[in-house]
């Protein structure tokens, strides 16, 4: 009797034993055959589409185990795009038409040494990377952040076929970018790079819904132009995503156009104050909400600025800082002290000017404590 149970153990165990075998071998294949249509099929679609890709669940799958993101190494005592984001003592920049004398006089004017000057440079004819500002700027102890703008300031404002995302994303101005990568990775010191900013308006042509534009054609063109200079080790970079406030712009979601937080280094946006009886905090706070809906990288005021439109420019600036000291996850503030359909100049009157400098002063002081009391 029991040798009977043994034998007949034994038959059921093997029986087991060749179901899951043949489960496996069967999982196994379809696996297999899903891995072949992604090559075979997928793969040289993505490359070859004519337009905005909108990733399928197998391709997805195919590009996490596959294409992992690509990074640069560190460059041996030059810090990271990571750790120009996370600095001991904030970012107090500025934007003058001419970046290095108007700086120099913001800070003569303010009597607050700032640390950052915001460049802005077009692609118009490609024309050869240039250092000269950048390395004078790193001399000054100040880090350079260049607006890099794909398109001619020159032409239509908003279509331009030359410069579109996807003739970006196709590949037609590798050349370009590349000689960008790599001469940046050879300055031997950090900068910012704040590609196709305000890119949620519709004033550029590089904007999600001009000139062929689209939140998914942004994303892609933002990744491949990362892709080149992590492939040419630029390291160096601090990749900053700017929107423009996204108050007058409620039909353009700011979720579909971010490319991911290992594409990115630090958001940032242009928001300045000109309505009458608003505080900082009225301008920018449902931008900034929006922005945490998407990430939780730092943040960077790339762009602002006051009027005198504002009840009172130097209420509007004292509460800018007072702001700045109560969200420890911004890292900074960039004026922009010029004119355009408003005079944003820091120092139209006295009042103004003494805002800004106590404010700075303050801010600074409070963040430097901050961030020595985080890392002890």
């Amino acid at each position: 009797m029991s040798t009977s149970n043994n034998i007949f153990k034994t038959t059921k165990e093997k029986k087991n034993m060749n179901k899951a075998l043949k489960f496996f071998l069967v999982a196994l294949g379809m696996l297999l055959t899903v891995l072949t249509i992604a090559v075979v099929f997928i793969v040289p679609f993505r490359a070859e589409t004519s337009g905005a890709v909108k990733d399928s669940p197998i391709t997805t799958l195919w590009e996490s185990w596959f294409s992992p993101v690509k990074q640069a190494d560190p460059i041996a005592g030059i810090p990271t795009g990571a750790q120009l984001a996370s600095p001991a003592e904030p970012y107090i920049g500025v934007y003058s038409t001419d970046p290095i004398k108007g700086t120099l006089e913001f800070d003569a004017t303010t009597g607050i040494k700032t640390n950052a000057i915001l460049f802005f440079k077009n692609w118009e004819n490609h024309v050869e990377f240039n250092d000269t500002e950048y390395v004078k700027a790193n001399h000054m102890g100040k880090l350079p952040i260049i607006s890099w703008e794909p398109w001619d300031p020159s032409g239509d404002l908003k279509t331009q076929p030359e410069y579109t995302l996807k003739s970006i994303v196709d590949g037609k101005h590798d050349g370009y970018i590349k000689d960008w990568a790599v001469n940046i990775k050879k300055l031997g010191f950090g900068i910012g790079m704040r590609f196709g900013h305000e890119m949620n308006g519709n004033w550029y042509p590089w904007s999600v819904t001009e000139n062929g534009g689209s939140p998914e054609l942004y994303s892609q063109a933002w990744k491949h132009i990362h892709d080149i200079f992590a492939e040419q080790g630029a390291s160096n970079v601090m990749w900053i995503w700017s929107v423009n406030l996204n108050r007058s712009l409620t039909d353009v979601a700011l979720k579909p156009i971010y490319p991911g937080d290992d594409y990115v280094d630090a958001v940032g946006f242009s928001g300045y104050g000109s309505r009458p009886d608003e505080l900082f905090q009225d301008t920018v706070q449902s931008t900034v909400e929006e922005l945490r809906k998407i990430t939780a990288k730092p943040i960077l005021i790339t762009e602002t600025g006051a009027s005198e439109d504002t009840k009172v420019k130097a209420m509007w600036i004292s509460s800018m800082f007072a702001y700045l000291k109560q969200n420890p996850d911004f890292i900074g503030v960039l004026w922009f002290n010029g004119t355009g359909r408003k005079d944003w100049k820091v120092n139209t009157t006295k009042a103004s000017t003494f805002a800004y400098q106590a404010g700075a002063k303050d801010y600074v002081e409070t963040y430097k404590k901050e961030h020595e009391a985080t890392k002890k």
